[in-house]
């Protein structure tokens, strides 16, 4: 049985392009044929927060956001083509990303563990806004779905701020 996706509720942030290691090849433009070596860098323009809830200020996102080619460290992240960096003070957060159905769209997690030490995962949803060199990112803290499906049925359901097929 799937979740109701519409109980969840996700922060959203929004960041603007600032930099772009390779401007011959636009990386930003063609995220899926950057090269090692290549970096896109965004900054913080705006932080949307769930109605009625509290900011969660213990896992905010960072000011500034890189997005570089798939490194393949974790064989754990199949599929990854993307890797997303939030560099935190104390702490970096990162992931790979994986593409969805939808155009410039892409999923990851981000983790951390609690002071009973349970692993406590994060879904990170990305799309990127070529037109408006935005980086929109949607975190459901505490909450990741429990199988493919559920996740599917989510990223499916969920209020992208465009949202076109391939």
């Amino acid at each position: 049985m799937v979740s109701n996706v519409q109980n969840f509720s996700f922060t959203r942030y929004i960041y603007q392009n600032k930099f772009i290691s390779n401007e011959h090849q636009n990386t930003f433009f063609n995220p899926t044929k950057m090269v090692h070596g290549d970096f896109d860098e965004f900054v913080l323009l705006n932080t949307i927060y769930p109605f009625g809830i509290s900011v969660n200020k213990s896992n905010r996102l960072s000011i500034r956001i890189t997005i570089e080619p798939y490194k393949g460290f974790n064989s754990k992240s199949k599929g990854a083509i993307l890797y997303l960096q939030n560099d935190v003070p104390n702490n970096q957060d990162e992931t790979g990303l994986r593409p969805t159905k939808f155009i410039d769209t892409y999923y990851g997690d981000f983790y951390k563990f609690n002071d009973a030490g349970t692993k406590i995962k994060d879904l990170v949803l990305c799309q990127i806004l070529p037109q408006e060199k935005q980086l929109i990112i949607d975190v459901y803290y505490g909450y990741y779905p429990k199988n493919c499906k559920e996740r599917k049925h989510l990223i499916d359901n969920h209020s992208w701020h465009k949202k076109s097929t391939r």
